[in-house]
C-alpha cells in the first residue's frame, strides 16, 4: 500500500476519522490538513457526508454535508470561496486573514483598488509598508517595493520624507537613492551626492612613441564604459580604461582626460586633464660643408651665387647665406631651401648696395633640426668694375686727319700713330676681360 502524506499521522487521521490513503478524504478539492487546519470538516464535501463502513471509504450520508464545508463555501462571507482560500493559504474563517484591512476577496482579485496582493501578508512586497497604507494612503504600488524605482524602498522614502512616487524628489538631477547612498539629503536640491566613484585622477601615459601613445584611465567602480577626450574633444569609447591613441605629429603636447558611464548611477565626471608629448623623430646627422661655392658678377649690379649640396644631404635641410665687405665681417643675409635632386646646382642672385664694391660671401647647410654645418670657404666678387662695363659695345675709336696734321716729320707722324694704335688696342682688351 501506497503511504499518503497529507501532513496528518495516522493517529490523527484515526481521530478525525479521515482515509489515511487519501489526500482529500472526501474529494471536494480541499486537502484534509487544510481543512483540519481552517476548521472545516475533511469528511464533508459540501453535499455528502463521508466515511469508513468496515469495509470501504463510502458516501455515508448523502445530502448531509453543510456547503461550507466544500469548495464553493464561504463561512468567512468574504465573497472568496473557499477553494480560493486554499489556493491563497489564506484562512476561510477570517474574511481578513493578514489584519491589513483589507479583505481576502479583494486582495486575491484586483477587485476595487485595482491590486492583487497577498491575503496572508500585511506587506505583500515588504517594503515596510502596509498593503492598505500603499493604496490608501501614499498610492504607490503595494506589490513595487520601488514604485518610483529609485533605488531607495518605498518604507525608506517615508522614513527619509521623500515621495514614493518621484524618482528625484528635491528635483537636483539625482535619484532619492543616490543620494540616499552617497551621503547627500535628497530633499534639498542644494546637497548632491559626492561619489566614490567621480575620477579624481588624470589619465598616465605608457609607450609614447612619436605618433602614438597608450592613455590609461584609472579603474573607476561601476564603470562599464570609458569615454576618452583628446585636446578638449571626444576621441573614442573603450570597454577597458586603456586606449591606444594614433595618428599624432611627433614632438607635439596633447591633452587628455576622461569620462566613464557607470551604468545605474549614470555618467562620471570629467576627470582632471593631463598632457603627454610624443617623441622626437631621430636625430639627423651634422651636415658637412657645402660643396663648390662660388660668386660672379653680371658686371652690371647682380652677383650670381652658386654651389653644390653637402655630400650627406637629407630632404628638408635649407642653407644659409652670409655677406660682408671683408671675410670677417660677413653677417646672415637669407635663407634659401633646397631646388631640384641631389646632384642639381643651387643658385642664389645677389642685388648688392655697392656695385662696384667687392662682397665676401660664405654659406652653411641646416639639418630638419635647425643643427648648422660648417662654413664654406669665403669667396668675393664684385658687381661691376665701372662705367665701361655698362657699354657692352663700347669701342673707343680715334681718328686723324692727316690732311690737318701739321707738317712734321715722317718718323713723329708714324710713331704718333703707332701710340694711337697700341691705346686703342689696349682698351678693347680691358673691355673684353671686365
Amino acid at each position: 500500500m501506497i503511504q499518503i502524506n497529507d501532513g496528518l499521522c495516522g493517529i490523527l487521521e484515526d481521530y478525525y476519522g479521515t482515509n489515511p490513503d487519501l489526500f482529500d478524504s472526501d474529494d471536494d478539492g480541499l486537502w484534509d490538513n487544510y481543512e483540519l487546519k481552517n476548521g472545516l470538516d475533511p469528511c464533508d464535501d459540501g453535499t455528502d457526508v463521508w466515511g469508513w463502513d468496515g469495509a470501504s471509504w463510502i458516501i455515508i450520508g448523502a445530502g448531509e454535508g453543510n456547503i461550507d464545508n466544500g469548495i464553493a463555501g464561504d463561512p468567512d462571507t468574504d465573497g472568496l470561496v473557499n477553494l480560493y482560500e486554499s489556493w491563497a493559504n489564506s484562512d476561510p474563517q477570517e474574511s481578513d486573514t493578514d489584519g491589513d484591512t483589507i479583505d481576502d476577496c479583494e486582495e486575491y482579485y484586483p477587485g476595487v483598488d485595482g491590486y492583487e496582493t497577498d491575503p496572508t501578508k500585511m506587506d505583500t512586497d515588504e517594503d515596510d509598508i502596509d498593503d492598505n497604507v500603499e493604496i490608501n494612503v501614499y498610492n504607490s504600488h503595494p506589490n513595487d517595493p520601488d514604485t518610483d524605482n529609485d533605488g531607495l524602498l518605498d518604507g525608506e522614502e517615508v522614513t527619509h520624507g521623500t515621495n514614493l512616487l518621484n524618482p528625484d524628489h528635491d528635483g537636483d538631477h539625482y535619484t532619492d537613492g543616490e543620494e540616499v547612498d552617497f551621503g547627500s539629503n535628497p530633499t534639498s536640491a542644494s546637497s548632491t551626492p559626492n561619489y566614490p566613484y567621480d575620477p579624481i585622477s588624470a589619465p598616465t601615459y605608457s609607450n609614447i612613441g612619436q605618433t602614438s601613445v597608450t592613455v590609461t584611465a584609472p579603474s573607476i567602480i561601476y564603470s562599464e564604459i570609458y569615454f576618452l577626450y583628446k585636446d578638449g574633444s571626444y576621441y573614442t569609447t573603450s570597454t577597458t580604461n586603456s586606449f591606444s591613441v594614433t595618428g599624432l605629429i611627433p614632438s607635439t603636447y596633447y591633452s587628455f582626460c576622461y569620462k566613464a558611464w557607470t551604468g545605474t548611477y549614470g555618467l562620471t565626471d570629467e576627470s582632471p586633464t593631463s598632457q603627454v608629448r610624443t617623441a622626437n623623430p631621430p636625430a639627423e646627422p651634422t651636415p658637412y660643408t657645402v660643396r663648390s661655392f662660388a660668386a660672379l658678377g653680371d658686371g652690371v649690379s647682380k652677383i650670381n651665387l652658386y654651389w653644390y649640396c653637402p655630400t650627406n644631404f637629407i630632404s628638408g635641410w635649407d642653407y644659409k647665406i652670409y655677406r660682408g665687405y671683408t671675410a670677417s665681417t660677413c653677417s646672415y643675409l637669407v635663407t634659401r631651401s633646397h631646388s631640384g635632386s641631389y646632384s642639381t646646382q643651387q643658385n642664389y642672385i645677389d642685388s648688392p648696395p655697392l656695385h662696384t664694391t667687392t662682397y665676401y660671401y660664405k654659406i652653411r647647410c641646416y639639418n630638419n633640426d635647425g643643427v648648422a654645418g660648417p662654413y664654406s670657404p669665403t669667396v668675393s666678387a664684385k658687381a661691376s668694375f665701372g662705367i665701361w662695363s655698362n657699354k657692352p659695345d663700347m669701342e673707343i675709336t680715334l681718328k686723324v686727319s692727316v690732311s690737318q696734321a701739321k707738317p712734321i716729320g715722317s718718323s713723329l707722324l708714324v710713331l704718333g700713330l703707332g701710340l694711337i694704335g697700341l691705346t686703342y688696342v689696349t682698351l678693347r682688351l680691358l673691355k673684353k676681360k671686365f
